[in-house]
Formats: C-alpha cells, structure tokens, sequence
C-alpha cells in the first residue's frame, strides 16, 4: 500500500484525536498516583519518625547525606543513649547556651562521636563545658559543635567546605582521631569514590524519600542484603593494620586544614582524646591509634600549635576509669570537664584570645611516619615521644 498525502493527513487527525481522548484519562491517572505516592510518602515519614528513638538505643541513627556518607537530621530532636539531642539547620548538635554576643570569638569543635557528645546531656559535652571553661577566664565566645558521630578528617574537611568556613571560625579546637585510626569494613576514600560514582547521584536524590528508602529496605532484607552500614568506634586495640584513613592520608589532612585556616587567619588547638586503656594502663603494645595519635602531637609541634593531651589529663585526676569513660573512647561528663578545663587553660597560656594562634608554616617531615613505623616502639608513649623529637628537631 502506497503513502499518500492524504493518508498522511487522515493519520495525523486520528492521532490527534486519540491524543486529546487518552490526555484526560492519563492525566487524571497521573494525580491519582501522585496523591497515593504522597499519602505512602507522609505515612513512611510518620513511621520513621516514631521508630528514630526506638533504633538510637543501638547507636547514634544518622541519615544519607549526598556529599559526607552520612549526618544527624536537621532541626531534631531525637533520644540516644538516654540524653536528648537538638540539631541545628545545618545537622549539627545545638548548645546549651547560645546568647554569646555576636562579635564574641567563634569556637568550633571538631571530631567524631567524643567530641559529639556520645551519652552526653546538654551541658555535659565537651563543646558546652568548654563554653563555660572560657567564660572562666573571662573570654566570652561562641563555642559551636562541629563533631558529629563516625565522623573522620576526610569527612570532616567535607563538612568544613560545606558549612564550618561559613561560620567564620576565630579558632578550631581539632579533635580527629578515633574514627580515621579505627580499623572497619571500610575506607573512607575507597566509599565516597562509590557515592560519585555514575548513577550514584540518582540514587542520592531518591534516597531523600523516606517510602523509597523504606521499600528499599524491605527488598534488601528480603534478598538478605543488608540493610544499613554500622560505623565502629575502636574500643579496645585489635592490632589490625588497616585504618579508615591510612596515616599518610590522615596527616594530608591536617596539614590542608591547617592551610585553610591560615589562609584565613584562624587558629587552632589539637585535641589528643583520651582512651581508657592507656589511662588505666592495661594497654600491652601498640595501639591501632599509635601511628595516628603521634601524627596528632607532631603535626601540633610543628605548626607551634597547644596540644591538649587527653590521657595525661584525665589520668592525673586519680579518679577510675569507670567515673571518666563511659566505654574504650566517649568520656564521662566528669572527663568532659577535664578535657575541656585544660583546653580553655591551654589557650589562656598561649595568649588566646588576643593572639588568634594561626599555624605557622611548615610541614610534619616524612620521618614522623616512619618513626610511628619504626621496630620496636611498641609503647604509645614512646612512639608519640619519637615522633614529637622529629618534628622538633624539623623546625
């Protein structure tokens, strides 16, 4: 059969008339399954919501987050570990008090789940009694929680681009440890290489929906895969040899935190958590955290930075470890204090605030890493004392 204009003509009227048939019947079918998607949607929220405090008893409950892995919800209020948290817009934990006079110095505390808070009330974080230590001394500021929960130095330059800088910090009190010597499932660069991978973004977008996110759940655990990741804390040494983030990463890190922050004039103080076996002193041998815990001390030696050494602190007050831990690495209220009277004491020392304590130049030397490698040094104190030697004797 040929094809003639006016064939042509007939098919195009008859598709335009079924078009403008079909188009109500669709279009109509298209705000039914609309309003159901948002009713299931309102429902999954509704369900997620009432379960947060239910599944926090396991551990802090954190959300997908596109860019960091994961972050605490925004502008929530949730139960973990019998203490209520408050976020704030941006994810982060709120303070206790927060009427600090606008042109008060900026503190921001930076970490993981110790400097978070883990089982901490309000007023018993380190960020809150650190807030009150610097009141102490008569230097009022606004001190403002930047650790979150598992978070590591990767995850933590993330957060500080995407929120911390905006703040416009006067000093950041750097606490990243546990998480980037912890040896888990993973690497962190190993699975933000995965969240950029092609297609991942889609997925990020759909993940936003809480019914997509609940569907999904239920389909992995009928497949038996599972169905979320659990982020560790280290709390005993396993002598494993792989980190979150290896050490040469790690003290990467660092120095591009410290060069930011003197791009901008902004001080620092690093804070060496305390851990309750070398505390009590039943740790045999190297820790997991030996390499990183040196890189911390060094990298402070170096760039004529406070150091805050958290088990000499908490140690020296003759109190058990049952009264200053509350597990291997979260600190009591009571180790909180003590922490945080020795930061604030530390900056008095050092001038703080009139002399804002900007890095200086400089670079920790690549001998620091061997000596955390070096045969032999198999006591915490002694590779930390090599490694303080050879960023000394670098300057």
């Amino acid at each position: 059969m040929s094809w003639t204009p006016s064939r042509g003509r007939r098919f195009r009227r008859r598709l335009v008339a079924w078009v403008r048939r079909a188009a109500p019947r669709a279009f109509a079918g298209a705000l039914v399954a609309a309003a159901f998607l948002g009713v299931a949607e309102l429902l999954a929220r509704g369900l997620t919501e009432a379960s947060t405090s239910l599944r926090a008893e396991a551990g802090n409950v954190m959300l997908p987050h596109p860019t960091r892995l994961w972050a605490p919800a925004a502008d929530a209020t949730v139960e973990e570990h019998g203490v209520r948290i408050r976020t704030d817009g941006d994810g982060l934990r709120r303070s206790l008090r927060e009427d600090a006079p606008e042109d008060a110095p900026r503190v921001l505390t930076l970490g993981d789940s110790s400097v978070f808070g883990h089982g901490n009330a309000d007023g018993d974080t380190f960020h809150d009694r650190l807030d009150l230590a610097l009141e102490g001394g008569h230097a009022r500021a606004r001190v403002r929680c930047g650790g979150v929960s598992g978070y590591s130095s990767v995850q933590g330059l993330i957060l500080m681009d995407e929120v911390g800088w905006s703040w416009r910090p006067d000093l950041l009190v750097v606490g990243y440890l546990w998480s980037d010597a912890n040896a888990d499932t993973f690497q962190d660069a190993a699975l933000l290489g995965q969240a950029r991978a092609p297609g991942a973004r889609a997925l990020r977008i759909l993940q936003r929906s809480a019914l997509f996110r609940r569907v999904r759940g239920t389909v992995d655990l009928a497949a038996g895969r599972a169905t979320s990741r659990q982020v560790s804390w280290p709390e005993t040494s396993t002598g494993a040899a792989t980190a979150r983030v290896p050490a040469h990463e790690y003290l990467a890190n660092l120095e591009h935190l410290a060069r930011v922050a003197r791009s901008r004039d902004v001080g620092m103080v690093v804070l060496g958590l305390p851990h309750r076996d070398e505390v009590a002193g039943t740790l045999q041998g190297r820790s997991d955290w030996d390499t990183h815990r040196g890189i911390q001390h060094a990298f402070a030696s170096v760039h004529g930075l406070p150091y805050v050494d958290g088990n000499a602190v908490v140690g020296a007050s003759g109190l058990p470890v049952t009264e200053l831990f509350q597990d291997g690495v979260h600190p009591t209220a009571t180790g909180q204090a003590l922490l945080a009277d020795e930061t604030a004491r530390l900056l008095f020392a050092a001038g703080w605030p009139a002399k804002r304590l900007v890095p200086s130049e400089g670079a920790v030397p690549a001998s620091v890493l061997s000596a955390a490698r070096a045969p032999g040094a198999t006591n915490p104190r002694s590779v930390q004392r090599a490694m303080w030697e050879g960023a000394r004797q670098s300057r």
